[in-house]
């Protein structure tokens, strides 16, 4: 196993060497020390939060679970300034009405993408993945605060919407094809005797949801990674 994090103040990496691939990547670590030494890095003689030497007043800390030094005044402000980002999310006004805009917009792309794909390929469900993905991520852009909404909200909405553009293909891509009779009597007749048309209907639908699923589990994880507070994860070890 190998303990590692992304903390405020950079990347830490401890590895914990249990077998032969381990003690490479010792190696190799050994390597980029001893590399970044030579050209002037300092290393943990330096406290991490202003780059001073430490001296008697350096603390024990963890952050992220990992360890390190660092001088006990830095650590404490370090400590404010982590408490106050996550008070200032906290009253962050939720401005739902322009993320839900920002959403449909990134939506809005996901149906021209799936209606692309429909055209060339006749298999369009990844356009839900991008509906999810890009739907969330203007959903924030747009000023929409980072809560469990936004992520349901970018699901339903890229499903249902995805959901009628493919009715509306389905729609047009057989009237236009001068068949005589009605256009939706036409397509359930297809479901009911073409095993192609069934097979595609069918593989649409199923990848609509699972992209859908796959996109929102990242806007899910992305939500909580970024709800996850600094602070609870910062520690003095006495």
């Amino acid at each position: 196993m190998t303990n590692y994090g992304v903390v405020g103040i950079g990347l830490m990496v401890a590895p914990q060497l249990y077998t032969n691939v381990f003690r490479q990547i010792e190696a190799i670590l050994d390597k980029i020390v001893g590399y970044l030494r030579r050209a002037g890095y300092p290393g943990a003689e330096v406290c991490p939060y202003c780059g001073e030497a430490l001296g008697e007043d350096r603390v024990e800390l963890t952050e992220s679970g990992i360890p390190f030094a660092a001088h006990s005044d830095c650590y404490s402000r370090a400590y404010a300034v982590a408490l106050q980002k996550e008070e200032n999310e906290r009253r962050k006004p939720p401005r739902r009405g322009m993320g839900m805009l920002g959403g449909l917009l990134g939506i809005l792309a996901a149906i021209l993408v799936f209606v692309l794909f429909f055209i060339w390929w006749d298999f369009a469900a990844l356009a839900a993945a991008v509906g999810t993905l890009f739907g969330g991520w203007l959903y924030g852009k747009f000023g929409g605060k980072n809560e469990p909404f936004r992520v349901v909200f970018v699901a339903v909405a890229t499903l249902l919407l995805l959901g009628i553009a493919y009715g509306f293909c389905l729609y047009f891509s057989i009237s236009l094809s001068g068949v005589s009779g009605g256009v939706v009597q036409t397509i359930l007749e297809n479901l009911r005797n073409d095993e192609a048309y069934r097979q595609s209907f069918l593989l649409n639908s199923i990848f609509l949801v699972v992209f859908d699923l796959v996109g929102t589990a990242y806007n899910l994880f992305s939500c909580l990674r970024a709800r996850k507070k600094i602070s609870a994860s910062m520690r003095r070890v006495d």
